[in-house]
């Protein structure tokens, strides 16, 4: 297993999604292979899981367990 790790200054205004599209190419122009994507649930939306699937980009989200929650 090998894991990258990528940073970005975030401004106020920027948006996710397009931060994690910035990020996705940076790393495929640098020949890096991000064949799973683990997403911190506080920077998850619904905007970034859009794009991501638009990118063909799979990504695991981490769940918060919650007491008294069920399938």
């Amino acid at each position: 297993m090998r894991a990258q790790l990528a940073c970005q200054h975030v401004k106020a205004l920027d948006d996710n999604a397009d931060l994690m599209t910035f990020l996705l190419n940076d790393a495929r122009l640098n020949e890096i292979d991000v064949s799973l994507l683990f997403m911190y649930r506080v920077f998850f939306s619904t905007s970034i899981v859009l794009r991501l699937n638009k990118l063909n980009q799979p990504l695991l989200i981490d769940a918060l367990y919650q007491e008294g929650a069920h399938n």
